[in-house]
């Protein structure tokens, strides 16, 4: 499967990983990295990654969607914040607007602490990945896979 780890666009320099994310003052931008890590477990496990940290890249959203859209995902894992929360699942609607059959998850501490609360405020939001998630997107797209296959044997 094809799957997207996305720190969305927000603001230039915005820290989503840091202790308390802001947009940082000194130009020190936290990677990641739990996004990373479950990135790299996904391509250990013969699944294609691309990962995008638009803020530290400084890309907006056209040009992440414009990545996106060379890279086909079957699923989109989104970082999240409390601060950054109202834009996330914003971009999580517009991905799923552009690409319909894409699986969205989102990831972070903010869907850590309130996932129930988040699931109510977008139909686009496939799911939630609480705690340190890098098995379970990985048990994710198997499912996913499977029931795709099945599908398409019983169609």
């Amino acid at each position: 499967m094809n799957i997207a780890f996305i720190n969305p666009p927000f603001f230039p320099k915005y820290s989503r990983g840091s202790r308390s994310p802001a947009v940082t003052k000194s130009g020190t931008i936290y990677y990641p990295i739990w996004l990373a890590l479950s990135a790299g477990v996904a391509e250990k496990n013969g699944h294609k990654i691309i990962l995008i940290d638009a803020p530290a890249e400084s890309i907006n959203f056209e040009e992440t969607i414009e990545r996106l859209s060379l890279f086909r995902p079957d699923i989109a894992v989104i970082e999240t914040s409390t601060g950054s929360i109202i834009n996330d699942i914003k971009f999580v609607g517009e991905v799923k607007k552009k690409f319909n059959s894409v699986f969205t998850c989102l990831v972070g501490n903010h869907v850590t602490a309130c996932d129930k609360e988040t699931l109510l405020e977008s139909e686009f939001i496939d799911s939630i990945a609480r705690n340190e998630y890098e098995e379970t997107i990985v048990d994710l797209a198997a499912r996913l896979e499977k029931k795709s296959h099945l599908q398409m044997y019983f169609h």
